[in-house]
């Protein structure tokens, strides 16, 4: 009986101990979003993270060799610096960007990398007088 014990002990602990994604936690003016479903996207020189939902997401671009864990980078998508972001937040199927003299701020929480945004306004590319406030915090799943 002891044997059919001490697997079964062992599998709940390793269900236990595996680890959970982190959430990524937005607000377009108030409205709260989550998710832990977020793609990272690792090239030579450009990284990108971005929540699978097409509809209500954000996208992080960053002109490096890797994701970076600290610093603060200008949001800025005009031209591919490595000092620089470029942050676009999708709201109900519409593109935000945002204009200028903002930052983004990166940091490590649980070994992973948290990106943290303070209220920021961001406008609709097609139309200058659409625009949405947002805040949150981006991590690493």
């Amino acid at each position: 009986m002891k044997k059919i014990y001490i697997p079964l002990l062992s599998l709940l602990l390793f269900a236990a101990c595996k680890k959970k994604k982190q959430y990524s936690t937005w607000y377009v003016n108030d409205e709260k979003f989550r998710t832990n479903d977020v793609k990272l996207t690792e090239g030579k020189a450009k990284h990108i993270m971005a929540p699978h939902d097409i509809n209500n997401r954000f996208i992080i671009e960053f002109n490096l060799g890797s994701f970076p864990s600290d610093d603060r980078y200008l949001i800025n998508c005009s031209q591919q610096n490595p000092t620089w972001c470029c942050m676009v937040f999708i709201y109900n199927g519409i593109g935000y960007i945002k204009p200028k003299d903002s930052y983004l701020y990166a940091s490590n929480n649980n070994k992973k990398f948290r990106y943290t945004l303070e209220p920021t306004w961001f406008y609709n590319e097609s139309d200058a007088n659409d625009s949405i406030l947002v805040k949150g915090e981006f991590n690493e799943p």
